[in-house]
């Protein structure tokens, strides 16, 4: 009897010590804006201010410096990287500021204009935050706000030029997203079927929000608890389904109780054999900002050593492709051709291979009048494109393309039909 014993726990030590464990994936981000004078309730005409990127001394600075970014490391040593969800469209569209090239995208013209160098020599990810604003008097009482928008086609003209500008002007068409307040519904997730294919927005199991304006309401009661990214449902976004685009659960790190929970759950499953992965995000503008990345690095060590588990920092996009399909890091080989109707253009867009906006790809455009839109395409043989529409060459300023494959590679072309504006602000030598 002893020896069966000894040979029962001798096997149990075995597969215990021999097992293989999972990994944890951790992206952390941050919904990322800019600081407004005047409230919610102010339709037009507000300014908002840089300082959050410009001056030294805030956080836009702080966490770029690489003192900060070395003294938190990962498993395999690697230095914190950030994914930064840039908040964008219609309140900044509405503002009066002059101090900034596209009032509509100043949050990423921004980060770019005083920190690019530093998102680049640290892996950064550039890409998209989008509230659904919707200027309305939810309660009645005659006082207009900001409110969130109840149906994302609400938005859907705005949210399209939003996605033009970026991708024109500043290069940057998102592969992943997070929205505002975490409102989703199935319009705005029919939208994103068609060209951007990972949300990291939901937040299981928040159910709720706030009647008092700004009002604002979100639900992910019914979404899978677990910390791994899934397919949505077009029918209810919250389930699982057979869409394409994936969708994974998201903590804020300035809630150090929320997120020593989590992380304990995430490291527990890994133990046993899962991989997970968790979208940690906070406000770059919030003083609580910094110390929730210092305690979202101090609970994952302690439960790494806890459960002997590694965990590894990734960007958005680095982190889906090691989920999906780690070998796959080529991006799409993208032939854009412009084609001359007379005194209009049309394009025909190809790609080597399948893409995920197989529907259509991204086509925008920028008109001499600087207003943008999205051109819509047809199918014209696998993997090939081309626009409905003939633009009349006369008015076209830019166009862009943008296509991604299933794990997020990406390829874009641009294409420059009158020069770029000069834009000159108190700081270039040029002002004086």
């Amino acid at each position: 009897m002893l020896k069966k014993i000894v040979c029962l726990l001798f096997a149990f030590s075995f597969i215990t010590v021999n097992g293989e464990k999972g990994k944890v994936y951790l992206i952390p981000g941050s919904d990322t804006s800019v600081n407004p004078y005047g409230g919610m309730n102010i339709y037009d005409g507000r300014l908002w201010s840089a300082a959050l990127y410009a001056d030294p001394n805030q956080n836009g600075h702080k966490v770029m410096n690489p003192a900060f970014r070395e003294q938190y490391r990962d498993s395999y040593g690697t230095p914190l990287k950030m994914t930064w969800w840039m908040m964008a469209g219609n309140v900044f569209h509405l503002s009066r500021n002059c101090n900034v090239p596209v009032r509509n995208s100043m949050t990423l013209y921004l980060m770019k204009k005083y920190h690019l160098d530093a998102i680049e020599a640290f892996d950064d990810q550039l890409t998209l935050h989008y509230h659904n604003y919707y200027w309305s008097d939810t309660n009645g009482d005659g006082i207009y706000w900001w409110n969130q928008g109840m149906d994302f086609l609400l938005n859907l003209e705005d949210y399209e030029e939003t996605l033009c500008k970026y991708l024109i002007e500043e290069d940057v068409f998102p592969v992943s997203f997070r929205s505002g307040w975490h409102y989703m519904d199935n319009a705005w997730q029919a939208y994103q079927e068609r060209f951007i294919p990972f949300d990291m927005s939901n937040a299981y199991p928040a159910i709720g929000g706030d009647e008092n304006e700004p009002s604002w309401y979100i639900d992910w009661s019914q979404s899978p608890s677990a910390f791994v990214p899934y397919h949505p449902n077009a029918g209810n976004y919250q389930i699982a389904g057979d869409l394409k685009q994936w969708r994974l659960r998201s903590v804020f790190i300035q809630d150090v109780q929320l997120m020593r929970a989590n992380l304990d759950t995430m490291f527990r499953e890994a133990a046993e054999g899962n991989d997970q992965m968790g979208c940690f995000w906070g406000h770059l503008a919030e003083g609580g900002f910094l110390s929730g990345i210092a305690n979202l690095n101090v609970l994952a060590h302690e439960f790494s050593v806890q459960y002997d588990v590694e965990f590894r920092y990734c960007k958005d996009v680095e982190a889906m492709r090691l989920w999906i399909n780690p070998a796959d890091t080529i991006a799409p080989l993208l032939t854009v051709t412009e084609i001359p109707e007379g005194d209009h253009i049309r394009f025909t867009i190809e790609t080597d291979g399948p893409v995920f906006q197989a529907e259509e790809p991204f086509i925008a455009i920028k008109t001499v009048y600087e207003t943008y839109r999205r051109l819509s395409c047809s199918r014209t043989g696998e993997n090939r494109w081309q626009t409905d529409e003939a633009i009349p060459a006369s008015i076209l300023a830019k166009a862009a393309v943008a296509v991604c494959d299933s794990v997020g590679n990406q390829a874009k072309k641009h294409f420059d039909y009158v020069p770029d504006d000069v834009f000159i602000d108190d700081q270039h030598p040029e002002f004086q």
